[in-house]
């Protein structure tokens, strides 16, 4: 891995709000080192929320690992709503038929983080999902990590261990 970006990094973090500036929102997707696949997902739409993430995120990766950080300024939820359960699965199933995985989310206003976050490649686990109770604003979009290497808008970094080094782990 030659010069992670690591989370922590002035630089690196100006480089984030200059892509939140160019695409308008950025999604961060935590993917947390030995937790069992757990992840943390974000959906930040201006600098307060930038920061917000930003201090959320761990400086250290725990157990001597890295956290390995993705942010996509994407447009990764294009469908969104809050009162029409039947127009989003309908736009749920078409993006699991274009791309064979959907993600989705709800976000509660004023607040970056997403909640009731699930990946589905079935029509049943659409279903599943939409038959459950849910708060704020859902989001459908197809899942982020389809993107080949080296898609623009697309950043990946790290939080050091706590020697300052990059040590990744299981995700």
């Amino acid at each position: 891995m030659a010069d992670p970006n690591l989370i922590n990094d002035p630089a690196f973090q100006e480089e984030l709000l200059s892509a939140l500036t160019a695409a308008g929102e950025l999604c961060f997707v935590v993917l947390r080192v030995q937790a069992g696949g757990a992840k943390d997902w974000y959906l930040v739409q201006d600098e307060r929320e930038l920061r917000t993430v930003l201090t959320a995120i761990p400086p250290v990766g725990p157990y001597g690992y890295s956290d390995r950080i993705e942010v996509f300024g994407t447009r990764e939820f294009p469908y969104r709503t809050r009162d029409d359960d039947e127009w989003l699965r309908e736009r749920a199933v078409k993006v699991l038929e274009e791309t064979g995985e959907v993600v989705l989310a709800c976000k509660h206003d004023d607040d970056p983080g997403l909640h009731d976050v699930d990946g589905a490649d079935g029509v049943g686990t659409i279903d599943e999902w939409f038959s459950e109770e849910h708060s704020g604003e859902r989001l459908v979009g197809g899942h982020p990590f389809r993107h080949p290497p080296d898609t623009p808008g697309v950043l990946v970094a790290w939080n050091p261990n706590e020697h300052g080094e990059v040590h990744p782990g299981a995700y």
